[in-house]
């Protein structure tokens, strides 16, 4: 997958400040994560998403809402080219076995699990699923 970190960066600096986004969410703005963070709990799959959502509301200006957090995390999934999709369905076409294993959280989850035609993985591997 495509990731659009400074993306993400720049649409929580829009709800709050970079001092709350580093201390908060675990975010940098270099795009780095932070060493046991909420941003790692929540791809571990160690807290919930309202959990996620509602506390970063929290530390943001007042009046955001959680569609407005959510926006600013999803904006860090850039999606999957076309031409890596193709290629997976020629592997798999060939007979080729093919496991998915992705570093993940339920947000993203949800959102790939939609778009996408998984069907190509023999198994998938999502972190926040697995707790690791």
């Amino acid at each position: 997958m495509q990731h659009n970190v400074q993306g993400s960066i720049n649409a929580f600096l829009q709800l709050m400040s970079t001092q709350q986004m580093q201390r908060v969410l675990g975010l940098c703005p270099n795009g780095e994560g932070a060493e046991h963070s909420m941003m790692e709990d929540f791809e571990c799959g160690r807290i919930s998403t309202e959990y996620f959502v509602e506390t970063i509301r929290g530390a943001a200006h007042q009046g955001t809402t959680a569609e407005q957090v959510i926006n600013a995390w999803q904006t860090m999934h850039g999606g999957i080219p076309q031409w890596k999709l193709e290629q997976l369905r020629l592997w798999h076409n060939l007979g080729h076995h093919l496991l998915l294993l992705s570093n993940n959280n339920p947000l993203h989850h949800l959102d790939i699990v939609t778009r996408y035609d998984l069907s190509m993985f023999d198994h998938c591997f999502f972190s926040h699923l697995m707790h690791l």
